[in-house]
């Protein structure tokens, strides 16, 4: 008889609060809520806490764009190791835009 074996990847949910001189961030996973942490406004930073804290995950990264722009979303895909969305708030609504 074949056994099959189901494995998933873990996921990690992160959402960002952009700043001019820091981001808020906020770790989320499936089976628990994290911890919410200050880092600077810079993506090698993110990108090396989600690699040593939680490695092996798939990660999924929101932010609200705004005044900051796209630039963060493209540098997370880039590193090959966040996927991120980004949205941007207007007047007649929420428009998510998938950068890529």
């Amino acid at each position: 008889m074949n056994q099959t074996q189901t494995t998933a990847t873990a996921k990690l949910f992160i959402g960002l609060d952009v700043h001019k001189k820091s981001w808020t961030v906020h770790f989320k996973t499936e089976l628990s809520d994290n911890k919410t942490i200050t880092l600077p406004p810079d993506t090698a930073v993110l990108i090396n806490y989600v690699q040593k804290y939680f490695e092996g995950h798939q990660v999924i990264c929101c932010y609200e764009a705004g005044c900051f722009g796209y630039w963060i979303a493209r540098d997370l895909h880039c590193s090959n190791t966040i996927i991120c969305k980004s949205f941007h708030l207007r007047s007649y609504g929420m428009q998510i835009m998938d950068v890529f």
